[in-house]
């Protein structure tokens, strides 16, 4: 019997400001396979994006506002 293993990459930058559901997202993608970038503040998530451009491939912005 033969099994095939498909596997992609796909990056996400979230932004979170609260410090335990920054960490369950990121827990919960990274499960998944995904690379999570990190930013806290919109000022942070623009400058991932500059240094990570190209290679972003969902955002996810959570706001309680």
């Amino acid at each position: 019997m033969f099994s095939i293993l498909v596997t992609f990459s796909c990056s996400f930058l979230v932004v979170e400001d609260e410090e335990y559901l920054l960490r369950m997202i990121q827990s919960f993608l990274a499960e998944l396979g995904y690379r999570i970038i990190e930013a806290r503040n919109g000022k942070e998530a623009m400058q991932k994006l500059g240094e990570h451009a190209g290679f972003i491939d969902l955002i996810c912005i959570v706001t309680g506002k």
